[in-house]
């Protein structure tokens, strides 16, 4: 069958090499990124009114870092599912392609991508709240969204978790099977 055999574990070597390069990549630039934005607003605290087109009042600067930080609620599980990608990818590059340990990976970053798509619902409407909280009673805001990125996130990370449960599955039954060569 063309396509198949060698050359497909080669090509997932090689490919797997630059993803584990772009996942350490992110690791690094992420939580950077996160501390740029947490100074910025800090210091300049309207600029969140920007990202926020609701929110109309002035912003202090101790509710720019609130809103930053509950912004960053989303940090960590993305984080956490870099660094299953990278090890993931790093196995991967080994030729470690079917094992109970990718799976694991496999079943944890669809465990954070779920997290993900909760978190992009509960942390915008937290922050437009705290923008808001300062506002006169009948003028502060409450504001929940769900969008098709949001139900795509959730669905790739349900699929994820199953295809790790599987994944499992096919890695016992193969060390089974072995077992009886």
């Amino acid at each position: 069958m063309p396509g198949t055999g060698r050359s497909d574990l080669d090509r997932i070597v090689r490919l797997s090499t630059w993803l584990h390069r772009a996942a350490t990549a992110l690791l690094i630039v992420l939580p950077v990124v996160f501390v740029v934005f947490l100074l910025r607003w800090a210091l300049n605290p309207d600029d969140l009114i920007g990202y926020f087109p609701g929110v109309t009042t002035q912003v202090s600067s101790m509710t720019a870092v609130i809103v930053t930080l509950l912004g960053a609620l989303s940090l960590p599980p993305l984080l956490v599912a870099l660094a299953q990608m990278r090890r993931l990818f790093g196995r991967y590059r080994r030729a470690e392609i079917l094992s109970a340990a990718c799976a694991s990976h496999v079943q944890v970053i669809g465990h954070m991508l779920v997290a993900l798509a909760v978190l992009a619902i509960v942390g915008p409407t937290l922050q437009v709240l705290a923008l808001s909280w300062q506002n006169p009673p009948g003028q502060r805001i409450l504001q929940i969204g769900l969008s098709d990125q949001t139900l795509g996130f959730l669905l790739a990370g349900a699929f994820l978790s199953v295809v790790g449960w599987v994944m499992r599955e096919a890695a016992r039954i193969k060390a089974e099977n072995e077992g009886f060569v």
